[in-house]
């Protein structure tokens, strides 16, 4: 067994076990009325104190922030100045990704957004395979191509059943077979709860009249 491994297995369950339950509570309080970028600033606060108590700020090498840092791989030549880099770190590679999940939360459940984030590791390897010229071996792409696979299985809205397009519905204000007609069209007619029943007229001469219940006023349909 390679050494170490079993705690970086054990710190990678407790990571996912806190991001789960970190997505889980964001979608309620964001469910209850509360904004996602004071959510997000709270988020923030907590997590800073937290890495401050774990690795104190002391311990940073502040020293390296002043110089500046190459890119690295197939662009090694590049040079940057490290405040940049941690700049993109911060805003693009967190603010933004995090506002953006957070913006989501209200419209889709924790539960597809969370698969879909799988896409996340992915992606990472294969721009470090572009970028930094690293290797893919063939546990990592077949790893790769699992959640994919799992991605488009459970990533996807569920269907909902098609809906038949109908003529528009007739009503006959009292018996079917006399008195002032009304024409619904299905939406509309679909919509009536019961509170009188109103028989709507057949739509062949061989065909009987139904009822349909009603709620609205009738008499503010145009008539026929």
């Amino acid at each position: 067994m390679i050494e170490g491994l079993e705690e970086r297995v054990d710190a990678a369950l407790a990571a996912a076990v806190a991001y789960a339950a970190y997505v889980l509570m964001a979608e309620g309080a964001l469910r209850r009325g509360r904004d996602q970028y004071s959510l997000l600033a709270w988020g923030f606060t907590f997590s800073a104190l937290f890495w401050a108590v774990v690795q104190p700020w002391w311990s940073f090498a502040w020293d390296e922030v002043t110089g500046s840092a190459s890119l690295l791989g197939r662009i090694d030549a590049v040079s940057l100045p490290v405040p940049l880099l941690l700049g993109y770190v911060v805003i693009l590679g967190t603010v933004v990704p995090f506002i953006f999940l957070f913006t989501a939360l209200p419209y889709v459940p924790a539960t597809r957004v969370t698969i879909l984030a799988m896409l996340e590791p992915v992606l990472a390897a294969v721009i470090a395979y572009a970028w930094l010229g690293e290797e893919l071996t063939g546990t990592q792409i077949a790893g790769a191509i699992l959640v994919l696979v799992g991605v488009l299985a459970k990533g996807q809205p569920p269907r909902t059943p098609s809906v038949v397009e109908t003529p528009p519905a007739e009503i006959a204000l009292g018996p079917a077979t006399s008195g002032p007609t009304v024409v619904l069209d299905d939406q509309l007619a679909l919509k009536l709860v019961a509170l009188a029943k109103v028989p709507v007229a057949a739509s062949t001469p061989n065909e009987k009249p139904m009822a349909l219940p009603a709620m609205v006023a009738l008499s503010e349909f145009p008539e026929n």
